[in-house]
């Protein structure tokens, strides 16, 4: 999946400030090296994600900021439904969905 497919996903939900800011977690994930205590132990990976990436987006209020966590969150639960789509119930289902989906099992 493109990050430009992911892009345009988000932001016909969230609009196109939590679209990017969403894809540049995405991207930090990405480039992250794992260690190998998040392996053996757990580790604090998405801590680790959630630092480098307040860095780089300073400038997002903190609510937007949290909300970007939580719809980066949602991108590999969205990219498998798109992929899996039919399969074993599998239904393609929109960001909004999962994020509504998310908050009410919290």
């Amino acid at each position: 999946m493109s990050h430009l497919q992911l892009f345009n996903a988000i932001k016909a939900d969230f609009g196109a400030e939590i679209a990017l800011s969403a894809c540049q977690i995405n991207a930090i994930n990405l480039t992250l090296k794992v260690k190998k205590k998040e392996l053996v132990s757990g580790g604090n990976r998405e801590e680790r994600i959630a630092k480098k990436a307040r860095k780089l987006l300073w400038e997002l209020s903190d609510e937007d900021f949290s909300l970007s966590m939580i719809i980066w969150d949602l991108i590999y639960d969205w990219e498998t439904r798109q992929t899996c789509h039919g399969l074993g119930g599998c239904e393609k289902k929109t960001f909004k969905e999962l994020f509504d989906a998310k908050q009410a099992n919290q």
